[in-house]
């Protein structure tokens, strides 16, 4: 991961974000750990166009790399971004869920 990303420019000047999904945070906690600025958006809240009913991971990836430059993943007091846990409460976390 280090090398792909180390072509896209320095490490510590990168911004990157995903969408947040069920395999949890260990992407973020790598990222961040690397020194790379990383954001998780919640999925429900990426701006979407009405009658945008085609779905697929190619066009997700793309509509949320455009919100996110335009800065439309977050819009005023109200964030987009999913409750980031940490390490250890991450765990605390899946034993609540049903």
């Amino acid at each position: 991961m280090r090398r792909v990303l180390g072509k896209l420019g320095k490490l510590t000047e990168l911004k990157v974000c995903y969408e947040a999904g069920p395999t949890g945070y260990a992407l973020y906690w790598e990222l961040t750990r690397m020194g790379v600025q990383c954001e998780v958006i919640a999925p429900s809240l990426v701006p979407m166009k009405s009658g945008d009913r085609i779905k697929t991971d190619r066009r997700d990836a793309e509509r949320l790399a455009r919100s996110y430059q335009a800065g439309d993943v977050v819009t005023g007091s109200r964030s987009r971004f999913a409750c980031l846990h940490p390490g250890s409460a991450s765990s605390f976390v899946y034993l609540l869920r049903p």
